[in-house]
């Protein structure tokens, strides 16, 4: 591997729909309904399925996502994507420890001339 190759980022929900009803539920009281039980999500949805869509918009959340540039892998922290799959020490001057963007620049950074 000669350059260092940099993590993609990708944004995505941090929420499921699931998520938004179990908050729902859990904030608000069960509905009573001629002698019957519902779920205050089950509820919203049914009854104004504008209103309960807005609500879950405005519920959403995006993460950032890193992803390795060799295997995919998801990373929550984007040094981790960087060196998933690269060897630090390819980038690294083995004489002074400086890291560079490619094996060639790590290799001939403190080169002795001759």
């Amino acid at each position: 591997m000669t350059a260092l190759l940099e993590p993609k980022t990708e944004y995505r929900d941090r929420y499921t729909e699931e998520q938004y009803d179990e908050m729902l539920n859990e904030c608000h009281e069960q509905v009573k309904l001629c002698g019957m039980t519902f779920d205050p999500a089950y509820v919203l949805k049914q009854i104004d399925p504008v209103a309960y869509r807005c609500g879950f918009a405005d519920y959403q959340e995006e993460e950032e996502v890193f992803l390795c540039p060799v295997c995919g892998e998801e990373h929550g922290i984007e040094e981790e994507a960087r060196w998933c799959c690269q060897e630090e020490d390819d980038f690294t001057c083995q004489y002074c420890g400086v890291l560079h963007g490619s094996t060639e620049l790590a290799k001939a950074c403190c080169e002795e001339e001759e």
